[in-house]
């Protein structure tokens, strides 16, 4: 449950270990008893490496930062049914709610010079344009297009 992040010039351990489904840990019997404990989630790196996104279940794909190992954002795929959505980058969902294992994001792509992201899960496909602040680099929130 955690992403290892290598330098191809130091094979004795990762650069950096990065914690990335850890609320599942308390349901792994849940996830036994929905075949999901073999489910493998993509990742994606942002074109300037400081990002990496990650599926997740609950049609959910969550953003960490790179340096600090931070979740940045969790953001709930169609969660707008206009198709015009805007996700605050400041809400992450609640680790007590039960999870809907069905409804996975297992493929994802960062486009590698804007911060543009392809997400698939089930039978759906979602860009989103992220918006950075101008002072700290930081990700503000994203957009689907």
């Amino acid at each position: 449950m955690t992403l290892k992040l290598w330098d191809v010039n130091m094979d004795r351990m990762p650069i950096k270990t990065i914690p990335l489904q850890q609320h599942l840990a308390p349901k792994f019997v849940q996830l036994y008893e929905n075949d999901c404990i073999f489910d493998k989630f993509e990742c994606t790196c942002s074109g300037d490496g400081k990002f990496i996104a990650s599926g997740s279940y609950d049609s959910t794909f969550k953003i960490y930062d790179t340096e600090s190992s931070s979740l940045e954002a969790a953001v709930t795929m169609g969660s707008n049914v206009d198709g015009d959505a805007s996700y605050s980058l400041e809400e992450a969902p609640s680790t007590e709610a039960p999870l809907n294992f069905r409804e996975k994001v297992l493929h994802l792509a960062w486009e590698k010079h804007d911060d543009i992201i392809a997400v698939a899960g089930s039978n759906r496909l979602y860009i989103y344009s992220g918006i950075r602040d101008d002072l700290t680099g930081k990700l503000c929130n994203f957009d689907s297009l």
